[in-house]
């Protein structure tokens, strides 16, 4: 049997499965570029960065964020990129974002453009703010990937 996770970079994979938990279950994982994603479960979101361009040399990092902890989900777009903010409570908000830095930032998702018109951001949003109990958004992003 294959795993959601499969999909991902090597890198990105283990770094994925050894910050999840045996019994938490991925609900959809957003790719994002440069071997970077965004793998959301019944729980949390991780975001996992490896490679040159997060940062992490040659390996790779993850940076999780429980549903308690986030206060919101932002798109921000640009000329050829968008990235996906995770913001959390009580962190403070920059005057302009740079989408340069998404690459590197923990709480960023660097993405193809198209994310800022992707019909489900909705759906992730409903979802976090339910904390993960909305069936509707669930399902949503179940069939997304």
């Amino acid at each position: 049997m294959t795993s959601a996770l499969d999909r991902l970079d090597k890198k990105t994979r283990r770094a994925a499965e050894s910050n999840l938990a045996s019994d938490e279950n991925v609900i959809t994982i957003l790719g994002g570029r440069s071997k970077q994603a965004m793998i959301v479960t019944n729980r949390q979101i991780l975001i996992v960065k490896a490679g040159l361009m997060s940062g992490a040399g040659l390996g790779a990092k993850a940076a999780s964020f429980s549903f308690a902890d986030i206060a919101a989900i932002h798109v921000h777009t640009g000329p050829g990129i968008a990235a996906l903010e995770v913001v959390v409570v009580g962190s403070r908000r920059s005057e302009k974002p740079d989408l340069r830095a998404a690459y590197q930032l923990p709480n960023w998702l660097p993405c193809h453009p198209r994310v800022g018109t992707w019909p489900l951001i909705s759906e992730l949003r409903a979802y976090v703010q339910s904390g993960g109990r909305s069936r509707s958004a669930r399902a949503a992003l179940d069939d997304s990937y």
